[in-house]
Formats: structure tokens, sequence, C-alpha cells
């Protein structure tokens, strides 16, 4: 069984649903930077003192405790933003419990666990910017949903943005020259 890298690994919701507009995906992305901070310094300073058995689960509750508390501060101090996100915050925890996974597996945390969640921070940001501008033809700081569609409406539903996801990645892939893709490979068959 081949491991998926972090990047793919990361929850595709989060992606599609917190992103229909760029103040959304910017908060989520905020979010999420601040979450992830504070689960790794937490962590780093926890793992030596845990059993091996009992990484998981403090590792879950860690995260859920974390994301519990960003919950509250937002429906305190920035309720539009709290209901803007919705439900989605909560999925912040389980990008907490991919990344100990993969420092777990890693002989020490390195770039390597960073540059993935920057980048997908960046995609969220850009996906954010794209869907917005298609749906509505400029950028608002409303922190709500796209509700007046002038543009193209499929932008601001969650099959739009897979769309338009796939469309950024395809792009991508062709800009830098990546060529690791199913159809490039050559496959031989056996007799």
């Amino acid at each position: 069984m081949t491991r998926l890298p972090l990047f793919a690994s990361l929850n595709l919701a989060l992606l599609l649903g917190a992103s229909q507009t760029l103040v959304q995906a910017a908060s989520l992305a905020l979010a999420m930077l601040a979450v992830l901070l504070l689960y790794s310094l937490i962590m780093l300073g926890l793992r030596r003192f845990l059993h091996p058995t009992l990484l998981d689960t403090a590792s879950i509750l860690l995260a859920a405790g974390i994301v519990s508390c960003l919950e509250l501060g937002l429906r305190a101090w920035a309720l539009e933003i709290y209901q803007g996100l919705g439900l989605y915050l909560a999925l912040i925890s389980l990008n907490c419990l991919l990344l100990e996974r993969n420092v777990s597996c890693q002989s020490s945390p390195s770039l390597a666990t960073v540059r993935p969640i920057a980048a997908y921070g960046a995609l969220l940001l850009m996906l954010g910017l794209c869907r917005e501008l298609l749906a509505s033809g400029t950028l608002s700081l409303d922190v709500g949903i796209i509700r007046e569609s002038s543009g193209l409406r499929l932008a601001t539903l969650a099959p739009g943005g897979f769309i338009l996801l796939g469309l950024l990645i395809a792009a991508y892939r062709s800009l830098s020259g990546d060529t690791n893709s199913p159809r490039t490979r050559k496959e031989t068959l056996a007799p």
C-alpha cells in the first residue's frame, strides 16, 4: 500500500465548501494556520511524555479542544465569520490528525510538512478568489454566501467548485511541466 502525500489527503470538503468567497477562504486559511500551529507546538511538548498507544487519543482530544475553543471565540467575537464558515471549522481537526500521522511517520518534522499545508492554504485562497470573481464579477468584503449572482451561478455551488479545482490543478500541472499523470506513463501488459 502506498502512502498518499499529506497534501493529497487533506479533506476536500473544506476546500470546496468554505471557499465560496475570498473572505471565507482567507478566514478558513487563517483559522487553519492558527489551529495547526498551536496544535503542533502543544504536541511537540506532549509527544515525549505520552505512551505511543495513547498518542492517537491525545491527538484527537487536543485537536477537538483547540477547534472548539476557536469556534467559541469566533462565535463570541466574530459571529459573521463563524456563521459564514459553519460546520467547516470542525473539519480542521482532521487536518491536525493528518499532520500528526505524517509527523509520526517521519523521523523529524521538517519543511516537507509545512510546504503542503502552505500549498493547501494558497489553493484555498485561489479557489475562493476564482469562485467569487466568476459568481459575482467583483470582490467584496462580505463574509456570507453569495446570494445574488450576476455571473456564473455554478461557481457558487459545490460542483462548480469541484470543476474549478480540477481546472486549477490542470493549469498548475501544465505550467509546471508535471508529466507524472496516469496517461503519460507507459504501461506494459503481461502476456
